[in-house]
């Protein structure tokens, strides 16, 4: 799966939206993490009633658009975009960080030094 990390508030406290691709599921998916409560979750899309059709992974990236403009919240167009390409091309096993500005956060170099 893809992960795209985007950090903002939700009702002024610090709140991280995950969204990405499922490869294996071929859905999509979003989480955002109360930044308060570690594992504590202010939205999943595994505990939506509406995506049970679809076992909690819809097939388009229009119900979570909706539920973040219902809780006041939005992502960058370029993460939207990037995850709509990961569908496209059918990737998995990609992390990405955003900064609040929409940037892509640099990635770190974890086999430097090996």
């Amino acid at each position: 799966m893809t992960q795209h990390y985007y950090p903002t508030e939700h009702q002024g406290k610090p709140a991280t939206i995950m969204m990405g691709w499922d490869r294996p599921l071929q859905g999509f998916f979003m989480v955002i993490e109360d930044g308060q409560n570690r594992g504590e979750y202010i939205y999943s899309n595994l505990d939506d009633p509406e995506l049970i059709q679809f076992g909690g992974l819809p097939p388009c990236l229009d119900h979570f658009l909706a539920k973040l403009e219902a809780l006041g919240l939005s992502v960058p167009d370029v993460m939207l975009d990037a995850i709509e390409l990961d569908a496209a091309l059918n990737e998995g096993n990609r992390r990405v960080e955003y900064n609040r500005d929409g940037s892509v956060k640099p990635q770190e170099n974890k086999s430097a030094g090996r």
